[in-house]
């Protein structure tokens, strides 16, 4: 059921938030065979400017940016630590893309906030990684300290649904960790059955047997699950709610959950999620996202392609 990363890449641009970034790859690299990369991008347009300037040519520009980089690390993480320096020429979001596929990555870990993004927004670069990036990202918010042991997997029985758990369960795995198993049932109104002519009786019957129907799945999709020790076995959630975004938001606070795993794609109201979530808790909200190929699904009754997201920070940070 579980997975584990096999190479890291943490973009760092010298802010708060990314120092957090490689802290928390440094944690999640703890006792596996991990490789963690830092990797700084010089922006290209800098480097076309700064060029005009006797004696700094493009390899000078990066080398001096590498060494920056090697110290900027030890400061913080010490002489020893496990992470390889790396700096770059190129434009910020290509350039990480670039370095995932050239580590072979299959962790891209961002700090949820770069040294340009106004307060309560994502930094750009961070927000199109989480829209666009080719592999699992993990956006970690200044603040965040210490392994996840509250977490959320919202699932919505598409075979991504069991890549969602697997992924959810290794984090849960990893810290002994509590990991519940959400599905938000969104039923159909009255208005929506009467537009198709059923009488009331056999409406309210129908209701309450898709309501009994969404349980059920979710007890079978839960028991199917391979067990995961030493972490507590994964509890079997269920919400009814008008909105699949207010039934996750409602749970999130409930649980006061601090990782959650979910589908972004498509119609997903992920936007609205965290839109939500930013005016109603000021919790931090870390979430994990997966770039999952194939499949439509239904959620809270609206079909997507389904891929999991994966960010760390708080929501207001993300509902930009």
């Amino acid at each position: 059921m579980t997975r584990t990363f096999r190479q890291m890449v943490v973009g760092v641009d010298f802010s708060p938030h990314s120092e957090k970034a490689v802290r928390q790859a440094i944690c999640l690299q703890q006792d596996t065979r991990t490789g963690v990369t830092a990797v700084h991008v010089v922006d290209r347009n800098l480097v076309q400017d700064l060029r005009a300037q006797p004696g700094l040519g493009e390899e000078r520009i990066r080398d001096q940016a590498e060494q920056r980089l090697r110290k900027w690390l030890e400061e913080f993480a010490g002489p020893d630590h496990p992470v390889v320096a790396e700096a770059v020429v190129g434009h910020p979001f290509e350039a990480l893309v670039h370095a995932v596929e050239r580590h072979q990555a299959d962790l891209l870990v961002l700090g949820s906030r770069g040294l340009k993004a106004g307060v309560g927004h994502p930094g750009a670069v961070a927000a199109k990684c989480l829209r666009k990036a080719p592999v699992d990202v993990l956006l970690v918010r200044q603040g965040q300290e210490g392994a996840f042991t509250r977490i959320v997997a919202c699932i919505d029985f598409s075979p991504v649904s069991v890549n969602i758990c697997a992924t959810a369960a290794s984090l849960a795995e990893r810290a002994g960790g509590t990991l519940d198993v959400l599905h938000v049932h969104v039923p159909m109104t009255m208005a929506d059955l009467a537009i198709e002519s059923f009488p009331v009786g056999d409406s309210i019957e129908l209701l309450k047997a898709r309501e009994d129907l969404a349980r059920h799945q979710l007890d079978q999709f839960v028991a199917a699950l391979p067990a995961s020790a030493p972490a507590p076995p994964p509890v079997a959630v269920m919400r009814t709610s008008s909105s699949a975004t207010d039934g996750i938001v409602d749970f999130l606070n409930e649980r006061a959950a601090d990782l959650v795993v979910l589908g972004t794609r498509g119609r997903s109201g992920l936007r609205a999620l965290l839109r939500v979530t930013a005016a109603d808790s000021s919790r931090q909200l870390r979430l994990i996202q997966r770039e999952d190929s194939g499949g439509r699904a239904d959620l809270g009754g609206a079909e997507q392609s389904v891929r999991t997201l994966a960010t760390v920070g708080t929501a207001a940070e993300l509902a930009a």
